[in-house]
Order: structure tokens, then sequence, then C-alpha cells
């Protein structure tokens, strides 16, 4: 996990994940540098915690309908893909 002070974070259940697989979809968004990073399957334990600097980190829970209109809404408006 890098550095992710000032970035909004927002997740939703991961595409075909059952229930007990406990994965996620989560997309971070740094909107001064207009980039984002997009995690897909991904442990829920990576949606809330601390960061290196014990900074806590906390992602908005949102439906996959939202989920997916935030991430063309970046794609349409320029925003650059962290891999």
């Amino acid at each position: 996990m890098f550095l992710m002070k000032n970035w909004e974070l927002f997740y939703t259940d991961a595409k075909g994940a059952k229930e007990e697989d406990d994965l996620v979809d989560q997309v971070s968004i740094d909107t001064v540098n207009k980039r984002y990073v997009l995690d897909e399957g991904v442990s829920d334990m990576l949606t809330d915690g601390y960061d290196e600097e014990n900074e806590p980190i906390y992602s908005k829970y949102v439906s996959r309908e939202v989920f997916a209109m935030l991430v063309d809404a970046l794609k349409r408006n320029g925003y650059h893909r962290n891999t």
C-alpha cells in the first residue's frame, strides 16, 4: 500500500464474489493530480485501516451501479489510471 493522504476511496462488492468471499472492488481517487487506482477482487480489509504514517484510511461503500459511474466519470474527465 502506498501513502493515500488526500485521496478519496470508494468500494463495492467484487463482481461475481460470494458474500463469504469478503472481496471488493475499490477505486482510490487523487483529485489533486487527476489520477486513480482501481483494485479489483481485493480483500475488504483494505477498505479501512491505517497508512504507513498511522493516518486513518476510510473508504465509502457504494452500489455497483454508482461504482461503475465513478470509474466511467474518471475516464471521461481525463484522470490517469495508476497501476
